[in-house]
């Protein structure tokens, strides 16, 4: 089993900050060497590129350009990343990599779609903050990409897309804990979710009480 985790970003200064407290963070903790990159869009319509961890896609920013702009990334780690599973994450998300990928190993190597399920829509769908794929699926995603519903959020038209092609969402799911106080950080889980609409500077600092609520649990 090979992770990789792609976390979507865009090039401002305030989004360079969550990156870093990620880099800070729950990145300092990838003892099984999981290839971990964020992403961007160029705008330009070129050839996606690689520096560093930084994958700079042609398509555009904008929400509802996220769906073009993933797909331009999952294209780019299947041709340079020999990963089993894949687990598409954002800024405001704190991943306990080790611990996610011992779940993975428990989760078979093809048809995998799962993660947090929403069911307060139309049809059942993982959420964006974290779905994890296994490799077969992400190539019926870069296959199937002129399928992608992109007049809708990018998680729901991965569902759809999934739904059309027979994968069903795993029975197994990720549980995940989002942070609304900060006694929530005591709460053990391998996927946290931090975001503060008003200040997103609450997360950089959500996101280091988590980090050292976790370390001084597993010394």
């Amino acid at each position: 089993m090979k992770l990789c985790i792609l976390i979507p970003s865009l090039t401002i200064d305030d989004f360079a900050k969550l990156e870093n407290s990620i880099r800070s963070t729950w990145l300092t903790q990838n003892d099984s060497h999981s290839a971990v990159y964020f992403y961007y869009g160029t705008g330009t319509g070129e050839k996606t590129f690689c520096i560093g961890d930084q994958i700079f896609c042609g398509s555009s920013e904008g929400l509802l350009n996220l769906g073009h702009k993933t797909i331009d990334a999952f294209q780019w780690v299947l041709e340079n990343s020999g990963f089993s599973h894949l687990f598409r994450t954002n800024l405001s998300s704190y991943v306990d990599i080790d611990g996610l990928c011992e779940f993975i190993k428990q989760l078979p190597s093809e048809r995998v779609y799962t993660g947090k399920l929403y069911t307060d829509y139309a049809f059942p769908f993982i959420s964006g903050a974290g779905i994890i794929l296994s490799r077969d699926v992400v190539e019926l995603i870069v296959r199937e990409k002129y399928h992608w519903d992109h007049s809708q959020i990018d998680d729901v038209a991965l569902a759809l897309l999934l739904r059309e092609n027979g994968i069903p969402i795993h029975k197994k799911k990720l549980r995940r804990v989002d942070i609304s106080k900060p006694t929530d950080i005591q709460k053990v889980s391998l996927h946290y979710r931090v975001k503060y609409e008003t200040d997103r500077n609450i997360d950089t600092i959500r996101m280091r009480d988590i980090h050292n609520s976790i370390i001084s649990r597993k010394t």
